[in-house]
């Protein structure tokens, strides 16, 4: 009929199928299959080295700006012109300034060290790492050598005892 739309019948669940059937060696439907489970265990295994490292790096961080606190807090503690300033009422005005300036240069003079260093770390890393990739690649070709020659001498093996049959 015009106007009337088409739908299809209702399908009805047989009732055998609305019972619950229990799954198959008592497993849990949730229960992880063993290749997800490794997976799993190797991301958390890599989210701790790295964690564990850039840990390490942070720890590592906090005691250069220790550090560079120590020495800058030294320094203005001991800078000559700065005492002068403070001693001078026309320039005691400009001693906060001054020494901000001095925590800033001393600042971004420690963050440019480490900066530094963490480059020659990744630079001799990287160098480590291109080296195993090369001997990796040479051990490589050494076992295929290998097996082409342990190939070669069971080929000769049964060539050798099949014509020593014939004989």
């Amino acid at each position: 009929a015009p106007g009337s739309s088409l739908r299809p019948p209702p399908y009805e669940v047989p009732e055998h199928q609305h019972q619950h059937q229990p799954l198959p060696n008592n497993t849990s439907f949730y229960s992880p299959a063993p290749t997800m489970i490794r997976q799993q265990q190797a991301s958390e295994q890599q989210f701790k080295r790295r964690f564990n490292a850039l840990k390490k790096i942070y720890e590592s961080r906090i005691d250069h700006l220790t550090a560079s606190i120590q020495k800058t807090f030294n320094a203005v503690n001991n800078d000559p012109v700065l005492m002068a300033m403070s001693e001078e009422a026309t320039t005691r005005e400009f001693v906060p300034r001054a020494v901000g300036d001095i925590v800033t240069q001393d600042l971004r003079d420690e963050r440019e060290h480490f900066i530094q260093q963490l480059a020659n770390k990744l630079s001799q890393e990287s160098s480590t790492n291109q080296r195993m990739k090369q001997e990796r690649f040479e051990l490589v070709e050494e076992i295929n050598a290998l097996r082409l020659r342990v190939s070669d001498a069971q080929s000769t093996i049964q060539n050798t005892a099949r014509d020593s049959d014939t004989i």
